[in-house]
């Protein structure tokens, strides 16, 4: 993800376009991001049942 905005972030963890790759590769990634983003993040893990 491109922009320095949190909610942009946020907002497009919450994408459906955004599929498992790019959440398997953000996965060590989210923990430098603001707690808003590492929230979306985990929300969306959860919801894809991502182990």
């Amino acid at each position: 993800m491109k922009s320095d905005s949190p909610i942009i972030k946020a907002l497009a963890l919450i994408d459906r376009r955004a599929g498992e790759r790019m959440l398997s590769t953000l996965k060590e990634s989210i923990k430098d991001e603001n707690e808003l983003v590492k929230y979306f993040y985990k929300l969306r893990y959860d919801a894809e049942q991502m182990r």
